[in-house]
Protein backbone atom coordinates (compact mmCIF):
# COMPACT_ATOMS: atom_id res chain seq x y z
CA UNK A 1 0.00 0.00 0.00
CA UNK A 2 1.26 3.42 -0.65
CA UNK A 3 0.28 6.78 0.25
CA UNK A 4 1.93 9.31 -2.38
CA UNK A 5 -0.66 7.36 -4.95
CA UNK A 6 -3.32 10.56 -3.05
CA UNK A 7 -0.52 12.79 -3.28
CA UNK A 8 -0.03 12.47 -7.04
CA UNK A 9 -3.51 12.39 -7.98
CA UNK A 10 -4.20 15.87 -5.86
CA UNK A 11 -1.49 17.96 -7.49
CA UNK A 12 -3.45 17.30 -10.78
CA UNK A 13 -4.68 21.20 -11.75
CA UNK A 14 -8.31 21.51 -10.90
CA UNK A 15 -8.53 18.35 -9.03
CA UNK A 16 -8.53 19.43 -5.61
CA UNK A 17 -11.42 22.37 -5.99
CA UNK A 18 -13.19 19.83 -8.13
CA UNK A 19 -13.53 17.63 -4.72
CA UNK A 20 -13.98 20.09 -2.58
CA UNK A 21 -17.08 21.22 -4.77
CA UNK A 22 -17.59 17.40 -4.72
CA UNK A 23 -18.20 17.53 -0.86
CA UNK A 24 -20.21 20.80 -0.74
CA UNK A 25 -22.61 19.56 -3.13
CA UNK A 26 -23.18 15.97 -1.53
CA UNK A 27 -24.00 17.67 2.05
CA UNK A 28 -27.59 18.20 0.71
CA UNK A 29 -28.00 15.30 -1.44
CA UNK A 30 -27.15 12.82 1.55
CA UNK A 31 -29.64 14.25 3.11
CA UNK A 32 -32.19 14.77 1.06
CA UNK A 33 -33.80 10.92 1.36
CA UNK A 34 -33.44 11.13 5.20
CA UNK A 35 -35.42 14.57 5.04
CA UNK A 36 -38.15 13.57 2.65
CA UNK A 37 -38.73 9.99 4.64
CA UNK A 38 -39.02 12.28 8.08
CA UNK A 39 -41.37 14.88 6.31
CA UNK A 40 -44.03 11.61 4.75
CA UNK A 41 -43.53 10.11 7.89
CA UNK A 42 -43.76 12.85 11.03
CA UNK A 43 -44.83 15.60 9.04
CA UNK A 44 -47.31 13.64 6.68
CA UNK A 45 -48.24 11.36 9.34
CA UNK A 46 -47.73 7.98 7.03
CA UNK A 47 -46.01 5.06 6.84
CA UNK A 48 -42.53 3.84 5.66
CA UNK A 49 -43.93 2.82 2.53
CA UNK A 50 -45.53 5.91 1.51
CA UNK A 51 -41.95 7.14 2.06
CA UNK A 52 -40.94 4.54 0.10
CA UNK A 53 -43.34 5.57 -2.75
CA UNK A 54 -41.88 9.53 -2.88
CA UNK A 55 -38.52 8.34 -3.19
CA UNK A 56 -39.57 5.69 -6.07
CA UNK A 57 -40.71 8.73 -7.97
CA UNK A 58 -38.15 10.46 -7.97
CA UNK A 59 -35.41 7.36 -8.78
CA UNK A 60 -38.00 6.39 -11.85
CA UNK A 61 -37.52 9.71 -13.14
CA UNK A 62 -33.81 9.85 -12.33
CA UNK A 63 -33.56 6.67 -14.29
CA UNK A 64 -35.13 7.58 -17.23
CA UNK A 65 -33.23 10.92 -17.61
CA UNK A 66 -29.74 9.56 -16.45
CA UNK A 67 -27.98 8.28 -19.85
CA UNK A 68 -29.72 10.89 -22.18
CA UNK A 69 -28.21 13.84 -19.62
CA UNK A 70 -24.58 11.65 -19.48
CA UNK A 71 -25.10 12.14 -23.62
CA UNK A 72 -25.69 15.53 -23.54
CA UNK A 73 -22.60 16.43 -21.42
CA UNK A 74 -20.27 14.30 -23.98
CA UNK A 75 -22.41 16.15 -26.61
CA UNK A 76 -23.04 19.53 -25.55
CA UNK A 77 -20.56 20.17 -22.20
CA UNK A 78 -21.45 20.61 -18.52
CA UNK A 79 -22.79 24.06 -18.29
CA UNK A 80 -25.82 23.53 -20.98
CA UNK A 81 -26.54 19.87 -18.57
CA UNK A 82 -26.54 21.40 -15.48
CA UNK A 83 -28.82 25.10 -16.03
CA UNK A 84 -31.81 22.86 -16.33
CA UNK A 85 -30.83 20.87 -13.06
CA UNK A 86 -30.35 24.10 -11.19
CA UNK A 87 -33.85 26.02 -12.05
CA UNK A 88 -36.00 22.38 -11.36
CA UNK A 89 -34.04 22.47 -7.87
CA UNK A 90 -35.53 26.12 -6.80
CA UNK A 91 -38.85 25.04 -8.21
CA UNK A 92 -39.20 21.74 -6.18
CA UNK A 93 -37.28 22.28 -2.91
CA UNK A 94 -39.35 25.73 -2.58
CA UNK A 95 -42.51 23.78 -2.81
CA UNK A 96 -42.74 20.09 -1.40
CA UNK A 97 -42.75 20.96 1.98
CA UNK A 98 -46.39 22.47 0.86
CA UNK A 99 -47.40 19.54 -1.49
CA UNK A 100 -49.99 16.95 -0.25
CA UNK A 101 -48.67 13.63 -0.54
CA UNK A 102 -50.02 13.16 -4.22
CA UNK A 103 -48.87 16.43 -5.70
CA UNK A 104 -45.34 15.74 -3.95
CA UNK A 105 -45.01 12.26 -5.92
CA UNK A 106 -45.33 13.74 -9.24
CA UNK A 107 -43.09 16.57 -8.35
CA UNK A 108 -40.47 14.09 -6.74
CA UNK A 109 -40.93 12.70 -10.30
CA UNK A 110 -40.10 16.17 -12.28
CA UNK A 111 -37.11 16.63 -10.00
CA UNK A 112 -35.35 13.41 -10.32
CA UNK A 113 -35.59 13.73 -13.99
CA UNK A 114 -33.71 16.77 -13.44
CA UNK A 115 -31.69 16.55 -10.26
CA UNK A 116 -28.36 17.44 -9.62
CA UNK A 117 -26.58 14.48 -11.53
CA UNK A 118 -23.38 15.08 -8.92
CA UNK A 119 -21.72 11.54 -8.87
CA UNK A 120 -22.27 11.28 -12.56
CA UNK A 121 -20.49 14.63 -13.40
CA UNK A 122 -17.32 13.91 -11.10
CA UNK A 123 -16.65 10.31 -11.90
CA UNK A 124 -16.57 11.32 -15.69
CA UNK A 125 -14.34 14.76 -14.85
CA UNK A 126 -12.02 12.38 -12.56
CA UNK A 127 -11.66 10.20 -15.25
CA UNK A 128 -10.66 12.62 -17.84
CA UNK A 129 -8.54 13.90 -15.36
CA UNK A 130 -6.05 11.12 -14.05
CA UNK A 131 -5.48 7.59 -15.67
CA UNK A 132 -4.51 3.82 -15.27
CA UNK A 133 -3.58 3.43 -11.22
CA UNK A 134 -4.14 7.17 -10.29
CA UNK A 135 -7.75 6.82 -11.24
CA UNK A 136 -8.83 4.39 -8.48
CA UNK A 137 -6.99 6.45 -6.15
CA UNK A 138 -9.07 9.24 -7.38
CA UNK A 139 -12.02 7.70 -7.21
CA UNK A 140 -11.23 6.74 -3.71
CA UNK A 141 -10.88 10.35 -2.55
CA UNK A 142 -14.07 11.05 -4.07
CA UNK A 143 -15.71 8.31 -2.31
CA UNK A 144 -14.08 9.49 0.89
CA UNK A 145 -15.55 12.49 0.47
CA UNK A 146 -18.89 11.11 -0.12
CA UNK A 147 -18.43 9.38 3.51
CA UNK A 148 -17.62 12.64 4.91
CA UNK A 149 -20.87 13.99 3.59
CA UNK A 150 -22.82 11.29 4.89
CA UNK A 151 -21.65 11.44 8.34
CA UNK A 152 -22.36 15.21 8.53
CA UNK A 153 -25.09 16.40 6.12
CA UNK A 154 -27.82 13.51 7.36
CA UNK A 155 -26.90 13.66 11.00
CA UNK A 156 -27.05 17.98 10.96
CA UNK A 157 -30.54 17.71 8.37
CA UNK A 158 -32.39 14.70 10.98
CA UNK A 159 -31.43 16.83 14.03
CA UNK A 160 -33.00 19.98 12.05
CA UNK A 161 -35.86 18.03 10.58
CA UNK A 162 -36.92 16.60 13.86
CA UNK A 163 -36.15 19.44 16.29
CA UNK A 164 -37.46 22.21 14.04
CA UNK A 165 -39.24 21.80 10.86
CA UNK A 166 -39.01 19.55 8.26
CA UNK A 167 -39.86 22.28 6.16
CA UNK A 168 -37.11 24.39 7.07
CA UNK A 169 -34.41 21.47 6.78
CA UNK A 170 -35.87 20.87 2.59
CA UNK A 171 -35.30 24.56 2.01
CA UNK A 172 -32.01 24.30 3.36
CA UNK A 173 -31.25 21.30 1.13
CA UNK A 174 -33.02 23.03 -1.63
CA UNK A 175 -30.65 26.52 -1.37
CA UNK A 176 -27.34 23.94 -0.97
CA UNK A 177 -28.28 22.15 -4.22
CA UNK A 178 -28.48 25.53 -6.06
CA UNK A 179 -25.54 26.74 -5.16
CA UNK A 180 -23.90 23.93 -5.62
CA UNK A 181 -25.07 23.78 -9.08
CA UNK A 182 -23.67 26.97 -9.67
CA UNK A 183 -20.13 25.92 -8.59
CA UNK A 184 -20.17 22.99 -10.84
CA UNK A 185 -20.82 25.48 -13.63
CA UNK A 186 -18.47 27.88 -12.74
CA UNK A 187 -15.41 25.40 -12.00
CA UNK A 188 -16.41 23.17 -15.28
CA UNK A 189 -14.42 20.63 -15.08
CA UNK A 190 -13.24 18.60 -18.22
CA UNK A 191 -15.23 15.66 -19.30
CA UNK A 192 -12.86 14.48 -22.03
CA UNK A 193 -9.11 14.29 -21.79
CA UNK A 194 -6.45 16.62 -24.07
CA UNK A 195 -5.52 13.26 -25.91
CA UNK A 196 -9.08 12.64 -26.31
CA UNK A 197 -8.34 8.60 -26.39
CA UNK A 198 -10.88 6.26 -27.22
CA UNK A 199 -9.63 3.28 -25.88
CA UNK A 200 -10.46 1.95 -21.48
CA UNK A 201 -6.84 2.69 -20.16
CA UNK A 202 -7.33 1.16 -16.40
CA UNK A 203 -5.14 -1.95 -17.13
CA UNK A 204 -5.18 -2.54 -13.75
CA UNK A 205 -9.40 -2.85 -14.02
CA UNK A 206 -10.03 -7.09 -14.00
CA UNK A 207 -13.46 -6.07 -16.22
CA UNK A 208 -11.32 -4.32 -18.38
CA UNK A 209 -8.96 -7.02 -18.65
CA UNK A 210 -11.61 -9.73 -19.88
CA UNK A 211 -13.58 -6.88 -21.94
CA UNK A 212 -10.63 -6.27 -24.25
CA UNK A 213 -11.57 -3.84 -26.66
CA UNK A 214 -13.53 -0.90 -25.18
CA UNK A 215 -17.62 -0.26 -25.67
CA UNK A 216 -19.61 2.56 -27.11
CA UNK A 217 -21.84 3.56 -24.87
CA UNK A 218 -24.38 1.38 -26.53
CA UNK A 219 -22.32 -2.09 -26.65
CA UNK A 220 -21.59 -1.37 -23.34
CA UNK A 221 -25.31 -1.59 -22.22
CA UNK A 222 -25.70 -4.66 -24.07
CA UNK A 223 -22.74 -7.05 -23.03
CA UNK A 224 -22.45 -8.99 -21.05
CA UNK A 225 -19.73 -7.83 -18.51
CA UNK A 226 -22.07 -4.15 -18.95
CA UNK A 227 -25.09 -5.93 -18.14
CA UNK A 228 -23.15 -7.58 -14.88
CA UNK A 229 -21.87 -4.53 -13.06
CA UNK A 230 -24.83 -2.35 -14.16
CA UNK A 231 -26.44 -5.03 -11.75
CA UNK A 232 -23.72 -4.94 -9.18
CA UNK A 233 -24.20 -1.24 -9.02
CA UNK A 234 -27.51 -1.31 -8.68
CA UNK A 235 -27.17 -3.94 -5.90
CA UNK A 236 -24.71 -1.93 -4.20
CA UNK A 237 -27.51 0.96 -3.99
CA UNK A 238 -30.24 -1.27 -2.81
CA UNK A 239 -28.31 -2.29 0.01
CA UNK A 240 -27.68 1.68 1.32
CA UNK A 241 -30.51 2.48 0.97
CA UNK A 242 -32.25 -0.39 2.51
CA UNK A 243 -29.61 -0.03 5.68
CA UNK A 244 -30.11 3.84 5.82
CA UNK A 245 -34.32 3.02 5.98
CA UNK A 246 -33.76 0.29 8.17
CA UNK A 247 -31.35 2.72 10.62
CA UNK A 248 -34.46 5.18 10.65
CA UNK A 249 -36.98 2.80 11.43
CA UNK A 250 -35.17 1.44 14.19
CA UNK A 251 -34.32 4.98 15.99
CA UNK A 252 -38.62 5.67 15.57
CA UNK A 253 -38.91 1.78 17.20
CA UNK A 254 -36.61 3.08 19.80
CA UNK A 255 -37.96 6.71 20.40
CA UNK A 256 -34.76 7.46 19.18
CA UNK A 257 -34.81 9.82 16.20
CA UNK A 258 -32.59 12.73 16.91
CA UNK A 259 -29.79 10.08 16.80
CA UNK A 260 -30.30 8.84 14.13
CA UNK A 261 -27.27 10.77 12.75
CA UNK A 262 -25.15 9.35 15.14
CA UNK A 263 -25.36 5.50 13.76
CA UNK A 264 -25.27 6.85 9.51
CA UNK A 265 -21.74 8.46 11.02
CA UNK A 266 -20.71 5.67 12.40
CA UNK A 267 -21.83 3.45 9.06
CA UNK A 268 -19.83 6.29 6.97
CA UNK A 269 -16.68 6.64 9.28
CA UNK A 270 -16.35 2.63 8.31
CA UNK A 271 -17.75 3.56 4.59
CA UNK A 272 -14.59 6.59 4.85
CA UNK A 273 -11.45 3.68 6.32
CA UNK A 274 -12.81 1.44 4.03
CA UNK A 275 -12.24 3.67 1.32
CA UNK A 276 -9.09 5.19 2.40
CA UNK A 277 -7.91 1.53 2.26
CA UNK A 278 -8.75 0.36 -0.95
CA UNK A 279 -7.33 3.30 -2.38
CA UNK A 280 -3.82 3.09 -1.66
CA UNK A 281 -3.87 -0.57 -2.52
CA UNK A 282 -1.51 -1.70 -5.17
CA UNK A 283 -4.33 -3.39 -7.65
CA UNK A 284 -8.06 -3.73 -7.37
CA UNK A 285 -10.31 -5.72 -6.64
CA UNK A 286 -13.49 -7.63 -8.20
CA UNK A 287 -16.65 -5.57 -7.43
CA UNK A 288 -18.72 -8.64 -7.02
CA UNK A 289 -16.53 -9.97 -4.01
CA UNK A 290 -16.32 -6.61 -2.26
CA UNK A 291 -20.44 -6.69 -3.09
CA UNK A 292 -20.44 -9.87 -1.29
CA UNK A 293 -18.18 -8.95 1.78
CA UNK A 294 -20.88 -6.25 1.66
CA UNK A 295 -24.03 -8.30 1.60
CA UNK A 296 -22.06 -10.84 4.89
CA UNK A 297 -21.53 -7.59 6.52
CA UNK A 298 -24.92 -5.92 6.24
CA UNK A 299 -27.02 -8.86 7.54
CA UNK A 300 -26.27 -8.77 11.42
CA UNK A 301 -26.57 -5.14 11.61
CA UNK A 302 -30.42 -6.45 12.54
CA UNK A 303 -29.51 -8.47 15.19
CA UNK A 304 -28.16 -4.78 16.48
CA UNK A 305 -30.78 -4.63 19.87
CA UNK A 306 -29.58 -1.32 21.10
CA UNK A 307 -27.55 2.21 19.81
CA UNK A 308 -23.98 1.32 20.62
CA UNK A 309 -24.53 -2.01 19.14
CA UNK A 310 -26.30 -1.04 16.31
CA UNK A 311 -23.03 1.89 15.44
CA UNK A 312 -20.54 -1.10 16.26
CA UNK A 313 -22.57 -3.52 13.66
CA UNK A 314 -23.06 -0.38 10.87
CA UNK A 315 -19.14 0.21 11.22
CA UNK A 316 -18.52 -3.45 9.93
CA UNK A 317 -20.40 -3.18 7.25
CA UNK A 318 -19.57 0.14 6.11
CA UNK A 319 -15.98 -0.90 5.71
CA UNK A 320 -17.08 -2.32 2.25
CA UNK A 321 -19.42 0.68 1.05
CA UNK A 322 -16.93 3.02 -0.55
CA UNK A 323 -14.73 -0.04 -2.29
CA UNK A 324 -17.60 -1.70 -3.49
CA UNK A 325 -18.92 1.91 -5.13
CA UNK A 326 -14.95 3.09 -6.60
CA UNK A 327 -14.62 -0.71 -8.03
CA UNK A 328 -17.60 -0.12 -10.01
CA UNK A 329 -17.29 3.29 -11.23
CA UNK A 330 -13.33 2.24 -12.05
CA UNK A 331 -14.89 -1.01 -13.76
CA UNK A 332 -17.15 1.07 -16.01
CA UNK A 333 -14.21 3.76 -16.29
CA UNK A 334 -12.22 0.94 -18.11
CA UNK A 335 -14.54 -0.99 -20.08
CA UNK A 336 -15.67 2.09 -22.35
CA UNK A 337 -14.40 4.56 -24.86
CA UNK A 338 -13.64 8.18 -23.22
CA UNK A 339 -16.06 9.96 -25.59
CA UNK A 340 -18.63 7.91 -24.60
CA UNK A 341 -17.86 7.73 -20.74
CA UNK A 342 -20.36 9.97 -20.10
CA UNK A 343 -23.48 8.18 -21.27
CA UNK A 344 -22.20 5.14 -19.69
CA UNK A 345 -21.67 6.64 -16.05
CA UNK A 346 -24.97 7.90 -16.82
CA UNK A 347 -26.44 4.27 -17.30
CA UNK A 348 -24.43 3.45 -14.11
CA UNK A 349 -26.14 6.41 -12.26
CA UNK A 350 -29.25 5.06 -13.35
CA UNK A 351 -28.79 1.64 -12.21
CA UNK A 352 -27.90 3.29 -8.97
CA UNK A 353 -31.13 5.20 -8.59
CA UNK A 354 -32.62 1.97 -9.86
CA UNK A 355 -31.61 0.23 -7.02
CA UNK A 356 -32.20 2.96 -4.41
CA UNK A 357 -35.73 3.24 -5.50
CA UNK A 358 -36.56 -0.68 -5.74
CA UNK A 359 -35.30 -0.35 -2.53
CA UNK A 360 -36.99 2.20 -0.41
CA UNK A 361 -40.81 0.48 -0.68
CA UNK A 362 -39.51 -3.01 -0.82
CA UNK A 363 -37.70 -2.23 2.10
CA UNK A 364 -40.60 0.05 3.68
CA UNK A 365 -42.90 -2.75 3.43
CA UNK A 366 -40.80 -5.12 5.16
CA UNK A 367 -40.23 -2.37 7.56
CA UNK A 368 -44.16 -2.19 8.31
CA UNK A 369 -44.55 -6.01 8.26
CA UNK A 370 -41.75 -7.36 10.16
CA UNK A 371 -39.73 -4.24 11.36
CA UNK A 372 -36.16 -2.22 11.41
CA UNK A 373 -34.41 -5.79 11.61
CA UNK A 374 -36.11 -7.23 8.71
CA UNK A 375 -34.56 -4.56 6.30
CA UNK A 376 -31.04 -5.60 7.27
CA UNK A 377 -31.60 -8.71 6.06
CA UNK A 378 -33.39 -8.63 2.89
CA UNK A 379 -30.61 -5.69 1.72
CA UNK A 380 -28.21 -8.13 2.72
CA UNK A 381 -29.66 -11.21 1.22
CA UNK A 382 -29.97 -9.38 -2.11
CA UNK A 383 -26.39 -8.58 -2.26
CA UNK A 384 -25.08 -12.19 -1.61
CA UNK A 385 -27.64 -13.15 -4.59
CA UNK A 386 -25.90 -10.48 -7.47
CA UNK A 387 -22.72 -10.85 -5.97
CA UNK A 388 -22.77 -15.08 -6.53
CA UNK A 389 -24.53 -14.78 -9.73
CA UNK A 390 -21.40 -12.10 -10.44
CA UNK A 391 -18.44 -13.98 -9.54
CA UNK A 392 -20.12 -17.53 -11.52
CA UNK A 393 -20.79 -15.17 -14.69
CA UNK A 394 -17.20 -14.52 -14.18
CA UNK A 395 -15.99 -18.41 -13.92
CA UNK A 396 -18.44 -19.43 -16.99
CA UNK A 397 -16.58 -16.50 -18.78
CA UNK A 398 -12.81 -17.52 -17.37
CA UNK A 399 -13.83 -21.09 -18.69
CA UNK A 400 -14.74 -20.31 -21.54
CA UNK A 401 -11.36 -18.89 -22.85
CA UNK A 402 -9.66 -21.23 -20.93
CA UNK A 403 -10.99 -23.51 -23.43
CA UNK A 404 -10.84 -21.56 -26.77
CA UNK A 405 -6.91 -21.10 -26.10
CA UNK A 406 -6.77 -25.24 -25.49
CA UNK A 407 -8.14 -25.38 -28.99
Amino acid sequence: MRLDAFRSVLKVPGLRTLLIVGVFARIPLSAAPLVLTLHVTLTLGLDFFEAGIVAAAATVGSAISGPWRGHLVDKHGLRRALLPSVIVEVLFWGAAPSLPFVWLVGAGFIAGAFSLPVFTVLRQALGAMVRGPQRRAAYSLDSIGTELTFMLGPAVFAALASVVSTALAMYLIGASLVLSGIALMWINPPTRSVEGAVEGEDASSPDARATGPAYTAREFVRSGPGLAILAASACATFILTGTDVGIVAFHREQDIVPFVGVSIASWCLGSLIGGFVYGIMHRSRSPYVILLLLGLATIPIGLASSLWLLCVLAFLAGLFCAPMVTAASEAVAGMVREDSRGQAMGWQGTAYTVGGGIASPTVGLTIDHFGAHGAFIAAGAIGLVIAALGLGLGRIKRAKREIALDI
